[in-house]
């Protein structure tokens, strides 16, 4: 049997093993729910797989999928997996732009989206290409296609996520079915068990969204999913689906974790409570927090949660050990696209990895060595793991330099302590690490906005670290002397981020002398870098006689916001504020002022509609979310 049979076959006997098991829980806006079993999803995925064999597509055959996270995203990759072709998963978000240059960089056969994606974007295709609805199966237009071949097939490719790197194309990162099923055995080693009741929100498109499902699917788990996700049904989704294990970026976990110490303030026991049952821990191995702290761990997570997992960015030290000390396992993962999930992770069995991502003995068959140490110990971190990709797309050049003797550069820096555990200190490469733990290269976005600088601009991006955020500040330098109206250009560049959407926003535009290069003309990123580095941030000075509109104008500078803001900014359009970044802000609101939005707040808000809720005058503001504020106590005090 070929790999992808065998990992077809698998699929079949999971399915029918645990066949009146629920699987899926599909939380909707409404309130109702879908829940599938694994009875049902088998059903669902042949019911596609049907539909491919009597459309045009051919085994090996590139197919588009995007779409937002639901059941049906994961039926529709995994029929195309047990029918033989290949998934390439796209963020659909991404400008159109982006999607016209994979569309036609991977050479599909095929797209499958929903009904929204179809009337937005995919519709202009359907000439070329069959175009199916990712919830029903069917074509959006039935027509006929002529079959063509594609260039370069290959039947033991599972996927193809893209990755950039640092150079100026995005590199698709072919994932075998082979490396796939390694990395479901590895993840569910790390669990200890398969009796994992898991809220998953990472995109499938991220490779903790591809890997994380195909190990709970493959294990006979169990997967929460929210329509929509967003910070106020994120912690709906804790209370209703009681999961015991969630995974998310830093940012989220820091969030949480001041939410919790906001809510305690001046409740000295309970904070002495917590720092004792994390000493406990540490020196006799003894999980007290799930006793003395069961009412918190209720208020925060549902009260079933066991295992928090972490990826996508660094975790500062005080965050991993405050959700220890409440008695978490803490799951620290370090993964890439290339080398899948996990390259190494902390487990259940570490007793206390505080802010380091694991062991590297922890799987015998990976192996991680660090490159040209310096005299702290810290080199690049370099990975040979079975879970490794095939290559690049169409790229055998990349693919050759990203390995060195047979391991990966991973282009991160790192040591590791006298007992094996490794810590990740920063990055050699140049990739610029998003809020939702995405990497994009710096000529990436350049390109983006190389329409709107002038003829003979001169112009440089950088991604500028965040201490302790796990994200990075997007600056975009610019010779002075190549630009006559610096006024014009930061204004054109604004109205390009807000036509891009919060991923691609710059934060700032800086005007400079000179931007420094190598002696082959190569821009040297990291010394402007270092010079972003060493502007002095200016201090938010708070006056006692401040408006209300200051100093909520204040909080969001203090978060990081550099667009300039107005009573009109719209949250999200305006100053690139998602979803989940709504929760941070509802916290250093309610710091600053004891109001509590979190069961109102919409990222379609104005400055000034936000001022008036803020100010008391509710009547004039829309109230898009239905939240009951009794069910959910931690939405206001959470010890009351």
């Amino acid at each position: 049997m070929t790999m992808q049979e065998k990992f077809a076959e698998k699929i079949k006997n999971v399915c029918e093993k645990y066949k009146d098991k629920t699987f899926i829980t599909y939380m909707k806006e409404d309130d109702s729910e879908e829940n599938w079993t694994y009875k049902d999803f088998w059903k669902q995925t042949n019911e596609r797989v049907l539909a491919y064999k009597n459309s045009p597509i051919r085994k090996g055959n590139r197919i588009f999928v995007m779409a937002p996270l639901s059941p049906y995203v994961y039926a529709a990759v995994t029929a195309l997996a047990v029918f033989g072709a290949v998934s390439v998963i796209i963020n659909p978000e991404l400008p159109e732009e982006e999607l016209d240059f994979f569309v036609q960089k991977s050479e599909i056969r095929g797209i499958v989206c929903d009904a929204e994606i179809y009337r937005n974007y995919a519709h202009k295709w359907e000439k070329e290409y069959p175009v199916f609805d990712i919830k029903t199966s069917s074509l959006f237009i039935n027509r006929t296609y002529p079959w063509s071949p594609s260039e370069d097939q290959d039947l033991d490719v599972l996927t193809i996520l893209y990755s950039s790197g640092t150079t100026s194309e995005p590199k698709g990162v072919m994932i075998t079915y082979e490396a796939q099923m390694k990395s479901v055995e590895l993840l569910l080693r790390a669990f200890g068990t398969n009796d994992i009741r898991y809220l998953l929100v990472f995109p499938m498109f991220h490779v903790s969204g591809l890997s994380t499902f195909f190990a709970l699917f493959l294990g006979g788990a169990q997967i929460g999913l929210l329509e929509n996700a967003n910070s106020v049904r994120l912690m709906q989704g804790f209370q209703k689906y009681k999961p015991n294990a969630f995974g998310m970026v830093p940012k989220v976990y820091e969030t949480i974790q001041k939410r919790i110490m906001d809510s305690i303030k001046g409740k000295g026991s309970l904070e002495k409570i917590i720092q004792f049952c994390g000493w406990i821990k540490k020196k006799r191995n003894l999980n007290l927090g799930k006793v003395f702290l069961k009412k918190i761990l209720a208020q925060v997570f549902g009260g079933n949660m066991k295992y928090l997992c972490v990826g996508g960015g660094k975790c500062s030290k005080e965050v991993s050990e405050f959700f220890q000390n409440m008695g978490y396992y803490w799951m620290n993962t370090y993964a890439s696209t290339e080398m899948n999930l996990p390259m190494i992770t902390t487990t259940v069995k570490d007793r206390f990895p505080s802010d380091s991502v694991g062991k590297i003995t922890t799987f015998p068959e990976i192996s991680v060595r660090i490159q040209n140490p310096d005299a702290n110990g810290i080199g690049e971190v370099q990975i040979k793991t079975p879970c490794h990709m095939k290559g690049y797309f169409r790229d055998e050049k990349a693919t050759e330099e990203a390995y060195e003797e047979g391991y990966f550069k991973t282009g991160d820096l790192g040591y590791c302590d006298s007992e094996g555990y490794l810590y990740i200190t920063g990055r050699s490469k140049e990739s610029i690490h998003l809020r939702n733990g995405e990497k994009i290269s710096p000529e990436q976005m350049e390109n983006l906005y190389a329409g709107y600088l002038p003829e003979n601009a001169v112009a440089a991006c950088v991604g500028v670290p965040i201490v302790d955020a796990g994200y990075d500040e997007v600056v975009f330098f610019v010779e002075k002397s190549s630009v006559k109206d610096t006024g014009l250009l930061k204004e054109k560049i604004k109205e390009r981020s807000k036509e891009l959407g919060g991923d691609y926003r710059i934060d700032e535009v800086r005007f400079v002398e000179k931007i420094p290069l190598s002696s082959i003309g190569k821009v040297q990123r990291y010394k402007l870098r270092e010079q972003q580095s060493k502007v002095e941030k200016k201090k938010i000075k708070k006056e006692k006689k401040q408006g209300v509109f200051e100093e909520v104008k204040a909080i969001l500078q203090s978060l990081g916001i550099r667009e300039e803001i107005e009573k009109e900014s719209i949250l999200e359009n305006d100053l690139g504020i998602d979803s989940l970044n709504l929760f941070e802000l509802c916290v250093e609101i309610e710091k600053h002022f004891g109001v509590d939005l979190t069961n109102c707040i919409s990222a379609q808000l104005t400055i000034e509609q936000l001022c008036e809720m803020v100010d008391g005058n509710r009547e004039n503001s829309p109230n898009t979310i239905s939240y009951d504020v009794e069910q959910y106590p931690m939405k206001r005090r959470m010890w009351d």
